[in-house]
């Protein structure tokens, strides 16, 4: 995962090293906290220091605090700007939860314009919400293949009007939800056409409304207008320098 905060800091999850760096606008790793360990009996992974497993999902609210997804511990984390543990919230520990608050693999993070952080609880097929502390405030979700319910959820995003985007990765489609929870519509379904998914991972929303998805399995990136109108796409599968 990647997160840029206000001042251009950019927060990066090296989910293969274990660890989050911060970049500075100059491209200088400035921090990073991770000792590259997966396994918490090990000194070094304790309840405060962190990765203790592979970290997908990343956000900065307008604070400076550094949110990441634990999903091996089922936890979020919260870090000060200089990559300092403050606190964590979900159950944590190596058993999975299903109740309110809890978590079965927790991946993709966004902060809300109000501060409260919004996770995908992955294996649960729904979204949670809690305060910027931590506080368990609500959710919404249930697994299934209709409309407003989840499979496999992956990454989230946040727009501008506070509606919340949801890569629904098992699902090949993105769904859009108000704020509290309510279904507005879904984007796409399987296959490899303009507007088409193939286990959709990530979404963002730019400043005006458009929001972008990961198609992981068509290798490409792809652009929507607020409403779900496709725009246009990018990439293609290769391995070779830029063209």
């Amino acid at each position: 995962g990647v997160a840029v905060d206000e001042g251009g800091n950019i927060y990066i999850t090296a989910g293969d090293n274990l660890r989050v760096q911060k970049i500075s606008p100059l491209g200088l790793i400035t921090e990073f906290v991770g000792d590259g360990t997966s396994d918490p009996s090990v000194e070094g992974c304790a309840p405060d220091l962190i990765p203790c497993g592979w970290p997908p999902g990343i956000a900065v609210d307008n604070q400076g605090h550094v949110f990441v997804a634990d999903p091996v511990n089922f936890r979020i984390i919260r870090l000060s700007d200089l990559l300092v543990f403050e606190r964590s919230f979900g159950e944590g520990g190596q058993t999975p939860g299903n109740s309110g608050g809890t978590f079965n693999t927790p991946f993709g993070i966004a902060v809300a314009a109000n501060g409260d952080v919004i996770a995908t609880d992955s294996f649960n097929g729904r979204i949670q919400r809690f305060s910027n502390d931590g506080d368990f405030l609500g959710l919404f979700g249930e697994p299934g293949t209709r409309p407003g319910q989840l499979g496999t959820v992956e990454g989230v995003a946040v727009g501008r009007e506070g509606n919340i985007f949801v890569a629904d990765t098992s699902n090949d489609r993105v769904q859009k939800f108000t704020q509290g929870g309510r279904f507005i519509n879904q984007i796409g379904s399987q296959g490899d056409r303009n507007g088409y998914f193939s286990f959709p991972s990530d979404v963002a929303v730019d400043g005006a409304g458009n929001f972008y998805v990961t198609d992981t399995e068509n290798h490409r990136i792809q652009k929507f207008e607020t409403a779900g109108a496709f725009e246009r796409n990018w990439g293609a599968e290769g391995r070779g320098a830029p063209g």
